[in-house]
């Protein structure tokens, strides 16, 4: 697990990666103890915006799980969904704390799926008031948003400089 500097430093760095592009950087991260996508739910959990385009990392799926001690089950998760976090469920910070811990009671066999989620990336192109879906979701390799976002920002840049020398106009609004 990260220390509280490293993700400063982290954030600050990629907020100075978008100020650099003249993007924008924005998330909803909650702190260095929280970055699994068990944690959170729903669209733009992070976004870039460039060129009149949206980076979003979306958190999908919906999360059923058992929290056992031993043989025993402690605590039922369902309320998570795209539209519900666990960050937000006391209960559940409460009995997994934190990544760390989550993480350790996944490997014991102590935090028992029905259903999982995973880390969706998309481009978005602003046109005519609304949001478009430029490029199909998809999902990325690992479980932690803030590792997601640091290696997926040159690549996600670069496809939308690609659709724009391609054609697809800006549209300098980051409505």
């Amino acid at each position: 697990m990260i220390t509280e500097q490293e993700y400063e430093d982290r954030l600050i760095k990629l907020h100075k990666k978008a100020d650099e592009l003249g993007a924008s950087f924005e998330h909803e991260l909650r702190g260095c103890k929280h970055l699994q996508d068990f944690w959170y739910g729903g669209k733009s959990v992070a976004e870039i915006k460039y060129r009149g385009y949206a980076i979003c990392f979306d958190v999908c799926g919906v999360i059923h799980a058992v929290l056992y001690d031993g043989e025993n089950p402690v605590a039922y998760f369902d309320k998570k969904s795209e539209d519900v976090s666990f960050i937000d469920d006391d209960e559940v910070v409460e009995k997994l704390v934190d990544d760390e811990t989550y993480l350790q009671k996944v490997r014991n066999g102590d935090l028992i799926f029905g259903n999982n989620n995973w880390i969706n990336v998309v481009i978005i192109k602003y046109r005519g008031g609304t949001w478009d879906v430029v490029s199909e979701p998809e999902v990325a390799e690992g479980t932690n948003l803030l590792d997601e976002i640091e290696s997926g920002f040159d690549e996600y840049v670069a496809r939308i400089d690609k659709l724009v020398e391609e054609g697809g106009s800006e549209n300098e609004s980051d409505d």
